[in-house]
């Protein structure tokens, strides 16, 4: 994946955007951002993506190691709200299993042990009430 800076030029003047380019399945593809932080910031997000373009659950990418607290999503609404000390290899564990449907997700990075991402994510789900949160976590031993 690479971020590069395109200028062209119409009728009204020049023009300029910054464009991350990549490939899914030996197809190139490009994805068009107003600043370049914009597009280094989603690069860095999703450094390797799947077939379909999503960004691959559970695969090595930069991002792969951070500890934090994951929320899942269907249609738009928080369904459940989970820690762990490597966020995308849970939501890949998650995605391969089957058993929790989401369609998207969100994560915030905690540092810190499992007391902080415990502490972190009941916090959450007294926010959100998913509906699979049923009891709050127990705090670490």
């Amino acid at each position: 994946m690479s971020v590069r800076k395109r200028v062209w030029k119409t009728v009204a003047g020049e023009r300029m955007a910054w464009i991350a380019d990549y490939a899914v399945n030996g197809k190139r593809r490009l994805k068009t951002f107003a600043t370049k932080r914009e597009a280094e910031d989603w690069a860095a997000r999703v450094k390797v993506v799947g077939s379909d373009g999503s960004p691959a659950f559970g695969r090595q990418h930069p991002a792969a190691e951070i500890s934090g607290v994951y929320v899942l999503y269907l249609r738009g609404l928080p369904v459940y709200i989970g820690q762990s000390a490597n966020v995308f290899d849970r939501l890949g564990k998650h995605k391969r299993d089957g058993r929790l449907d989401f369609d998207a997700y969100g994560f915030q990075p905690v540092d810190g042990g499992a007391s902080e991402r415990l502490a972190v994510e009941r916090k959450a789900i007294r926010a959100l009430m998913p509906n699979l949160n049923r009891k709050l976590p127990k705090d670490a031993a």
